[in-house]
């Protein structure tokens, strides 16, 4: 299967998960644990996505970030769960977790960017400090804005006493330019990523994690003007899981077609390569092997010295990350160690 089928089937797997959750939300019956499968839902492929990230992705720095990304998601679920199970009949708190909502919401284009720079080599390998500095000023700066709203209401403007405060707001100026920033950090992520690809292949493919991101624009224009299609009067999919999905969607596809480097396609490799090699796992159970590797025991993979499983074959063992490799190569009689 190619790059552009494995990343298309992906989106539309994801794209199933999205409509799952919607579906859940609007048709199943308000009972407890009935009510709140969307979040338990999200929470999950969140904590897969987080593992998935954690297991895949080669660049430590990029690796963190992806990870932080994913963690952000299962903590804005957990503040929804917060919200509407435990406080939801108490005004402030209740609001206050509406406000820290927008943490993650702040937070993942930041981590997004920065997992960006850190694909950039520059010399020593980090990105330039003062752009990551000054995305971050600015970003803490946005969030405490918006955590500290009921003082200034410069973000969200109530009624009078804060009456009906979860129906009857306005948006203020700050809060668009919120919405600006956080469009100026993906626009960002993507002109790095595009501009510093050297692979052309992987350039030809940038639409495709442009289609979760052109969906998540979509999503976001028509909530804000509320054209979202609802369903049984509620909206056919939420905005945490819009945003999980379009996230998980851009960095997914983005690692799919090579843009981020990352370990998928070691078992393609390995199949096509012609080399005689092959990888284990700490508990020495063989993940990847090529067509032409020998096979071995595992007295033999265990063993921290050459393996001569024939006069004719010379295998040496190397341990990395996560495991061992091996390889082979002709062995000749007067090479044997006693």
């Amino acid at each position: 299967m190619t790059i552009k089928r494995k990343s298309i089937l992906l989106l539309l797997q994801l794209a199933a998960v999205y409509c799952l959750t919607a579906c859940a939300s609007v048709f199943l019956p308000e009972r407890f644990l009935l009510r709140h499968f969307p979040t338990i839902l999200l929470g999950t492929f969140s904590f897969f996505l987080m593992r998935y990230f954690s297991d895949h992705i080669i660049e430590p720095d990029t690796r963190r970030y992806l990870v932080g990304i994913a963690a952000l998601i299962i903590f804005w679920v957990l503040l929804r769960a917060a919200k509407y199970i435990a406080f939801e009949e108490t005004g402030i708190i209740a609001r206050h977790l509406w406000y820290f909502y927008y943490v993650p919401l702040l937070l993942i284009p930041l981590f997004s960017l920065f997992a960006a720079l850190s694909t950039v080599r520059h010399g020593d390998g980090a990105g330039p400090a003062w752009q990551k500095n000054a995305a971050a000023l600015l970003t803490l700066f946005l969030i405490l804005i918006v955590l500290t709203n009921d003082l200034h209401q410069r973000v969200f403007r109530f009624r009078e006493g804060f009456a009906d405060w979860d129906a009857s707001y306005t948006h203020e100026p700050l809060y668009y330019v919120i919405c600006v920033w956080i469009v100026l950090l993906l626009l960002a992520v993507f002109r790095i990523l595009f501009t510093e690809c050297r692979v052309l292949a992987s350039r030809r493919l940038v639409w495709i994690p442009l289609l979760p991101a052109g969906f998540g624009i979509l999503y976001t224009m028509l909530y804000l003007a509320d054209l979202w299609p609802r369903v049984n009067g509620g909206l056919f999919g939420e905005f945490p899981e819009a945003v999980g999905i379009t996230m998980a969607g851009i960095w997914l596809s983005l690692i799919y077609i090579g843009l981020i480097p990352s370990n998928v396609g070691y078992a393609d490799l390995f199949a096509l390569s012609g080399l005689s090699a092959q990888i284990a796992d700490h508990d020495f159970q063989i993940i990847y092997k090529s067509p032409g590797a020998a096979s071995l025991t595992e007295e033999e993979l265990r063993s921290d010295r050459d393996i001569y499983p024939d006069a004719d074959i010379r295998i040496h063992r190397k341990e990395v990350q996560g495991g061992y490799v091996y390889w082979q190569r002709p062995s000749f009689s007067g090479w044997k160690m006693s």
